[in-house]
Parts: C-alpha cells; structure tokens; sequence
C-alpha cells in the first residue's frame, strides 16, 4: 500500500496565475502559470489574492483596463545627449 506524503508547500492556482508559499518565511509568490514569470515576491495572501483580481481584471474587462491606464501616471523619458 502507497501512502501520500503530505507536501508542506501551499499552491493556489488561479487559472493563469499562482499563488505559491515562500519557503521559510510568512509570505507568498504569485506567478504566472505558463511562463512562471514571477509577479510578486514576497507578499501576504490578502495582499497575494487582490494582486491575482487585479490581473484578471485586467485581462477580462477592456474598460476597466482602459480606465486603469489612464489614470496611471506615465514616465517621462529622458533624453540623453
């Protein structure tokens, strides 16, 4: 008979991102689940699962994401001679 060990990591995944447990520390990682490109490093799960909103949002709703770039402030580039 196999038994299953029990991993001590934490993985939530939210369709095209996760949310995974920072080894040794109070906090999470949140990547996304194809390309694991990392976009939050160190962060609680509250903060970890409003970021994760955010970016569907972002991707679903077209006005919202307008709205949200509008309202950003831009970078002014420089020139450099």
């Amino acid at each position: 008979m196999k038994q299953k060990t029990k991993s001590k990591s934490l993985l939530i995944v939210y369709m095209p991102y996760t949310i995974r447990k920072v080894r040794n520390k109070k906090c999470y990682r949140v990547t996304t689940s194809k390309t694991k490109r990392v976009l939050a490093k160190c962060t609680t799960m509250e903060k970890a699962k409003k970021q994760v909103r955010l970016l569907r949002a972002l991707e679903v709703n077209k006005e919202f994401a307008k709205k949200v770039r509008a309202t950003r402030k831009k970078r002014k580039i420089s020139s450099s001679k």
